[in-house]
């Protein structure tokens, strides 16, 4: 018995997974969309992943509402299985004002993902940080701040191992009037190292709280 040919319209979904659709226009429709969106903006987080499916597939909705009012519809095979063909229909009034309540609904939850993405022409204009172009500016500015305090953080090391050497110096080789006079001894030495210690660490931990927070969930 020979096994039925199943044309396959499968999609692959931005978060994992598959979509089956109905034709190969709306496979082309959810490829082009898809790369367009991956090139024009910075999606990774998975919760954006999942949304910017759900985007997708409104898109295809309203392919389906603007092809509907036109007199078409995907064709079915006696299995149910799309064709990848269309054929023409009619529509009465019910019909047609149901698929333009379907379209309008589309059209506002498209935008209101947009909105959750961060994509929508308001943020756009407000130089959100999704847009590739506004991505690259914004680990430029996270990079120079973090080079300006890693640069900081060197020098002051560099100034306690410098400081620290001339310590260690007298303490092994001053003579005791010499090592009073400058208050070195080797408790005296080890209080100053712990005292610059938590010093540095003080500073990072403000640093990832003000300069370091700012870039947290941009990049």
């Amino acid at each position: 018995m020979p096994t039925a040919f199943i044309v396959d319209f499968r999609v692959e979904l931005p978060s994992g997974g598959y979509l089956h659709l109905q034709s190969p226009d709306e496979v082309d429709l959810w490829e082009k969309a898809l790369k367009r969106y991956r090139d024009d903006y910075v999606l990774a987080k998975h919760n954006d992943l999942v949304n910017l499916g759900a985007l997708l597939q409104q898109q295809i909705i309203l392919f389906r509402c603007q092809t509907a009012i036109n007199g078409m519809e995907a064709e079915i095979d006696k299995d149910g299985l799309p064709t990848g063909s269309y054929r023409r229909v009619d529509l009465d009034g019910t019909d047609l004002a149901a698929y333009q309540k379907a379209l309008t609904a589309a059209a506002v939850e498209m935008a209101r993902l947009e909105r959750s993405l961060g994509i929508d022409k308001a943020t756009r204009e407000q130089g959100g940080a999704h847009t590739v172009d506004n991505y690259i500016k914004t680990l430029k500015r996270a990079a120079h701040a973090r080079g300006i305090h890693i640069t900081d953080t060197v020098l002051e090391y560099q100034r306690i191992w410098k400081e620290l050497s001339w310590r260690i110096r007298m303490l092994y080789h001053a003579d005791s009037q010499d090592r009073a006079y400058h208050h070195v001894t080797p408790k005296s030495l080890l209080d100053w190292l712990l005292s610059e210690v938590e010093r540095m660490e003080g500073k990072e931990k403000e640093w990832a709280k003000t300069t370091g927070k700012l870039y947290v969930g941009k990049l």
